[in-house]
C-alpha cells in the first residue's frame, strides 16, 4: 500500500514544506511500479479526477507517467 504523503516526503529535504506536485505524485507511483516490477509499455489507461496536479498535459501525473512509458 502506497503512503503518497511519506514517499513524496521521501525526496524532500528533512523540515522542508512537502509539495504534492504532479511531479513528485508521478515519482512516488513510478517507484510502486518499479517495486512490484511492472512493465509500463503495458500500460493501456491511466484515470484520474480533474485536479490540475494530475491532469496537467504538461506536470501532470498521467503526462509524467506518459513520458516514461514512451522512453
Amino acid at each position: 500500500m502506497l503512503d503518497l504523503v511519506r514517499d513524496v516526503a521521501h525526496d524532500c529535504e528533512p523540515h522542508s514544506e512537502k509539495k504534492l506536485s504532479g511531479v513528485a505524485i508521478a515519482a512516488a507511483i513510478l517507484r510502486q511500479i518499479s517495486k512490484l516490477d511492472l512493465d509500463l509499455s503495458q500500460c493501456v489507461a491511466q484515470c484520474y479526477d480533474g485536479a490540475s496536479a494530475m491532469a496537467s498535459e504538461r506536470v501532470g501525473v498521467a503526462a509524467q507517467i506518459l513520458e516514461r512509458a514512451q522512453s
